[in-house]
């Protein structure tokens, strides 16, 4: 890896801590202004979990605009990455988007999917609905 890639990789890095900062105070505009700067200057090589992170945290503020078509071509993003990060968490986000959006047997399909890879305890801090979706689903809930 190059000097010049591993200090894009720190701009990267700061610029996406600017951004979640941003999301925690619903700030959403910024909050997006820094991970669209942090996914133009991260090296295509090297810092695929950073770009997965950058993609998901787009996908958060979408989804957090009620904008959850565009929430979830971003999820989808970070779910065809070959090394899979973050990938419950997308499962779980995406889920949720399509249970906005009304597709209850995709959202169910996601859902159980990032039950499955993480348990229960993703779905902590989350509106209750998203589990009782697949709660007493036979054989995967405890």
């Amino acid at each position: 890896m190059s000097g010049q890639d591993e200090g894009a990789g720190r701009l990267a890095e700061r610029l996406i801590e600017a951004g979640d900062a941003y999301l925690e105070t619903y700030e959403l505009d910024e909050a997006e202004q820094r991970y669209l700067q942090a996914l133009r200057v991260l090296p295509k090589k090297g810092y695929e979990e950073q770009t997965a992170w950058a993609q998901a945290a787009l996908g958060d503020c979408s989804f957090l605009k009620n904008d959850y078509k565009a929430a979830l071509r971003l999820y989808s993003r970070v779910l065809a990455m070959e090394e899979g990060y973050a990938g419950a968490y997308a499962l779980l986000r995406s889920g949720q988007a399509h249970y906005e959006e009304g597709n209850m047997a995709q959202a169910k399909d996601c859902l159980l999917q990032a039950y499955l890879i993480e348990g229960a305890s993703l779905f902590e801090g989350e509106d209750r609905k998203y589990y009782e979706l697949i709660e007493g689903e036979e054989g995967y809930l405890d």
